[in-house]
């Protein structure tokens, strides 16, 4: 999203929206890589609701496929 003057505007707009600072694309990384495990677990647990997801599966029998 750096690759434009737009682009640029925008990563600024939201680095200010968001209050993330303007050294925020140096610790972006460093933000990224601080999330555990046990973070992604303890968000899922909070938004995801298995009872109301649905599993969908495409492409080709595979016995069709086989033979």
């Amino acid at each position: 999203t750096l690759e434009t003057n737009e682009g640029v505007a925008n990563t600024l707009l939201q680095m200010e929206w968001h209050d993330l600072g303007l050294d925020y694309l140096l610790r972006y990384k460093d933000i990224v890589y601080a999330v555990t495990t046990a973070d992604i677990q303890r968000v899922a647990g909070k938004y995801l609701r298995p009872e109301k997801c649905v599993t969908v599966t495409a492409g080709p029998d595979t016995e069709e496929a086989i033979s």
